[in-house]
């Protein structure tokens, strides 16, 4: 290589140390920028809290679509918020998810059938019933053993 290459590299290298150097961002503890006064604690601005709407809680209507909805995230959260839903109305939803739902969504509806029963009673049966039924239909070994100990619970606070 000749002399007027070297040069011509080491130029460019440079310029581009250069720009490096001018577009880097500085630290806050770099000597060359200088420190950026902070406001005194009391002089703070007040953050409000986000807006009530984001915690607003569907009614029992809105949760009964969600669960037969097709958007699976939705249903997940509707069946585990039907557990604290009138019984008459989450009962027929979260029996169906209980035995003809998604694989992955039948233990909810099961732990929210077991919350609904222990909260709300189970005087009629008709919740012990729901989940006889997936044990004596269920093809889920794991679901069907769930079940059992829900079973057995549900019966227990029953029979108190």
């Amino acid at each position: 290589m000749n002399r007027r290459g070297v040069v011509l590299s080491v130029a460019v290298v440079l310029v581009f140390a250069g720009v490096w150097y001018a577009n880097r961002e500085f630290e806050e503890h770099s000597p060359l920028v200088p420190p950026v006064a902070k406001p005194a604690a009391d002089t703070a601005p007040v953050v409000s809290a986000p807006p009530p709407a984001a915690q607003v809680t569907p009614s029992v209507e809105q949760l009964v679509a969600d669960a037969a909805g097709a958007d699976a995230q939705r249903r997940t959260t509707a069946l585990a918020a039907l557990a604290t839903a009138p019984r008459a109305q989450a009962l027929p939803v979260l029996s169906h998810a209980l035995t003809n739902g998604e694989p992955g969504e039948r233990p909810l509806a099961l732990r929210s059938l077991r919350e609904l029963a222990l909260a709300q009673g189970d005087a009629d049966g008709a919740i012990r019933a729901a989940i006889r039924e997936a044990i004596y239909h269920g093809d889920d070994e794991a679901l069907s053993s769930a079940a059992q100990d829900a079973l057995s619970v549900v019966e227990t606070a029953e029979t108190k």
